[in-house]
């Protein structure tokens, strides 16, 4: 049977990579995967014990990559870590193990990770992106083609319309009709596109929050709304 590693903490429910690489393990029961644990909240300790119960999703530590053989090591985010357990990965094998990088996002310089990132694109044996763009721009800055283009997923099981509560908007000092960005709001998520939507429909309200990262160094800064610095550091406008 295909064995899989995702270099990753995989019991971390908060995390996008975690998530996107848990939902590939538990949609494939017939290949093995083995990752790490760490959970950090109490929703990880409950939601991790029904994850490692699987019979095919198992928790490995840093040290089994160089006692076993993986067919696959597969990585979405492009750290120091992943790079080493990918090597360690390959070497165990005698080069046999295939190096499987996913870009999640369009490559910028300013990045904490960006040498990481050219790194991993380079090694890797075969190159994912998650969407058209990511791959257009990894052409032009590092002229090696994308081997497959595959957007990530949402589970609509999870993402119920019929099963989502009506929010209040009242609480929320929101006012309709209102657009709402819903993710980590960052300076490469163009939130000038925000902005500039906000420049052509004035009668409506632009919501921007629940959880914004500082745009040069990914720290949490804000949780809810922005302060009028979140706003002018990732180039939003200073009010509504």
């Amino acid at each position: 049977m295909l064995q899989v590693v995702f270099p990753i903490h995989l019991d971390r429910w908060k995390f996008p990579v975690s998530t996107s690489l848990r939902e590939l393990a538990l949609r494939n029961p017939d290949i093995e995967f083995y990752s790490f644990s760490k959970p950090v909240s109490e929703e990880d300790e409950q939601l991790g014990k029904t994850l490692w119960e699987k019979p095919n999703v198992h928790q490995i530590t840093p040290a089994d990559l160089l006692k076993r053989r993986f067919d696959i090591v597969h990585h979405a985010s492009a750290t120091p870590r992943n790079l080493l357990a990918a090597s360690l990965a390959k070497a165990r094998s005698f080069g046999q193990c295939v190096h499987l990088f996913t870009a999640p996002i369009q490559p910028h310089d300013d990045d904490e990770f960006y040498r990481q990132y050219v790194t991993s694109v380079r090694r890797a044996d075969v190159l994912a992106a998650v969407s058209h763009a990511v791959a257009s721009d990894i052409q032009a800055q590092f002229a090696r083609p994308v081997d497959a283009v595959i957007p990530s997923g949402v589970d609509l099981e999870f993402f119920s319309p019929t099963a989502a509560r009506s929010p209040d908007l009242e609480k929320l000092g929101i006012r309709q009709p209102y657009v709402l960005f819903v993710g980590v709001l960052t300076a490469r998520k163009t939130p000038r596109c925000v902005h500039a939507g906000r420049r052509l429909f004035a009668t409506v309200r632009f919501c921007y929050g629940w959880r914004l990262l500082h745009a040069s160094r990914g720290r949490d800064v804000s949780q809810g709304s922005t302060g009028a610095f979140q706003r002018q550091a990732l180039g939003l406008p200073a009010s509504d």
